[in-house]
């Protein structure tokens, strides 16, 4: 049976729904499907499919970090990181907040395990881009920006580190009294 590019986005969306839905079976399924049938398409025309492939295993990671199997969860987000900054340098534009996204992602799953050294690494790289965006395009990225201060803060809360934790917490503070946002602690569970 041949997969289109869209078949595929529409069973990856589906394990989205399940996921939602906390039937993280049928999600786990549909997303394996997905990349699955991606890495075949892949084969035929890298340029053309790895994007799809960057979401599909982004979404795969975030699915991994919701069941707790965080390192499954950080084995995805690093394929997706990898191939984004690769999709990055051919169009920044398009894959800078895809990039921002997946290094946050990273993060998070990373701060979950206490691997605070590392997941500050990754925080700190999404607030670059996040802040860049934010800069261009202030009402799309500004929700983006608070999520990531707020995280840094929590981070260094963690570490002892009070000041800079207070002052990441302000600055996410002001961005949500801002723009009307609420900055996501951690994806939910």
């Amino acid at each position: 049976q041949k997969y289109s590019e869209d078949s595929i986005t529409i069973q990856a969306n589906l394990g989205l729904i399940y996921s939602s839905m906390y039937d993280f079976k049928r999600s786990k399924s549909c997303l394996s499907k997905a990349l699955e049938l991606t890495m075949n398409l892949v084969e035929t025309d890298s340029m053309k499919y790895s994007g799809l492939l960057s979401l599909i295993y982004h979404q795969l990671g975030i699915l991994s970090y919701k069941l707790n199997e965080f390192e499954t969860a950080e084995k995805a987000f690093q394929n997706s990181i990898l191939i984004r900054r690769d999709l990055f340098r051919q169009n920044p534009q398009r894959y800078l907040p895809l990039l921002g996204n997946s290094l946050n992602a990273m993060a998070v799953s990373l701060h979950s395990k206490k691997e605070y050294f590392e997941a500050e690494r990754y925080y700190q790289e999404a607030l670059k881009i996040r802040k860049k965006l934010f800069n261009k395009y202030p009402m799309i990225y500004a929700e983006n920006l608070a999520a990531t201060l707020n995280s840094i803060g929590l981070l260094y809360s963690d570490l002892g580190r009070w000041e800079e934790s207070r002052s990441y917490f302000e600055s996410s503070l002001s961005i949500c009294e801002e723009f009307g946002t609420i900055a996501p602690i951690y994806f939910k569970k």
